[in-house]
């Protein structure tokens, strides 16, 4: 009796912390939109009481944030003119996640009129890109839309449309891989992979395009990679890059191409690279010659 007295004890006394932190952080946050505040604080409450099958807190780090701390992820979240919904945007032990949701919500943020195509590329499907005169040219037929396995997945794109221009951004099954081992949030990988795989391939075409807009974001979000490891990996990209850029240069006709792409589309070690830079080249080709392509 004097046991579970105790625990009651404990249960009582750390609701009242509960309680105590978010009336802090409401009163932190007094001068930010009500509803917003307590859709937030509904949120902060949820990750201090979630329990897993064992009945173990699946945030233990909760109880440790301070209500200030909390606070200032608010309005980190609200400088960035975003919603803390707790679902695309949410908390972990490092800090502020945002999904790939909330990067597109934030380029619709700066471009409204911004037109976005992520998609996944597996085994069968027929996926061809080309660059004409600054226009992205892409096809793409899926082969078996109801078998789309994890193990099935070669690569994938993002397409970004406005009036900055027109850009796509393309990544190996290989390079998402290597991303996934530097995060350090790798459970949420092996959980939502295909989720993940979008969010890396906004945030590469985000780095390369539309980085003044994406600072702040990028500095909250980098948390959750080793960014040591990650720099080895954009590195190891860039010999690539150097390594097909050395024999595109030597490459003066449509029919040179045809060949170089037919010798070696299997061969490549980064098949997304040598795409995305023949695609290139193609361009460059076709400024002075558009009836041919690849």
């Amino acid at each position: 009796m004097e046991l579970i007295t105790k625990q009651l004890i404990k249960i009582v006394n750390n609701n009242m912390e509960k309680n105590d932190k978010l009336k802090q952080i409401k009163e932190l946050l007094k001068d930010y939109d009500e509803n917003a505040v307590n859709e937030y604080v509904n949120y902060i409450y949820k990750i201090h009481i979630d329990t897993n099958s064992k009945g173990e807190l699946t945030s233990p780090w909760a109880s440790r944030t301070s209500a200030k701390k909390y606070a200032d992820y608010f309005k980190i979240v609200n400088r960035e003119g975003l919603y803390f919904d707790g679902i695309h945007i949410t908390l972990n032990n490092r800090g502020i996640q945002y999904d790939y949701i909330a990067y597109k919500n934030k380029m619709l943020l700066a471009y409204p009129e911004t037109k976005i195509d992520i998609q996944l590329v597996y085994e069968g499907d027929d996926f061809q890109v080309a660059k004409e005169s600054g226009n992205i040219i892409y096809h793409h037929t899926i082969a078996s839309p109801f078998q789309r396995s994890i193990d099935k997945i070669i690569g994938g794109y993002c397409v970004i449309i406005n009036k900055r221009g027109e850009f796509i951004t393309l990544l190996s099954k290989e390079e998402f891989n290597n991303h996934r081992q530097i995060a350090k949030t790798k459970y949420i990988w092996d959980q939502w992979y295909g989720e993940m795989a979008f969010k890396t391939l906004f945030k590469k075409a985000i780095k390369i395009h539309f980085s003044d807009i994406y600072e702040n974001i990028e500095k909250e979000d980098n948390k959750n990679y080793d960014l040591e490891n990650l720099n080895e990996v954009d590195s190891g990209e860039t010999k690539i890059r150097e390594k097909i850029g050395k024999d595109l240069v030597k490459i003066k006709t449509v029919e040179e191409l045809k060949k170089y792409y037919n010798d070696f589309k299997g061969t490549s070690e980064n098949t997304a690279i040598f795409m995305e830079l023949v695609a290139q080249k193609q361009s460059e080709l076709n400024s002075t010659k558009t009836d041919e392509n690849i």
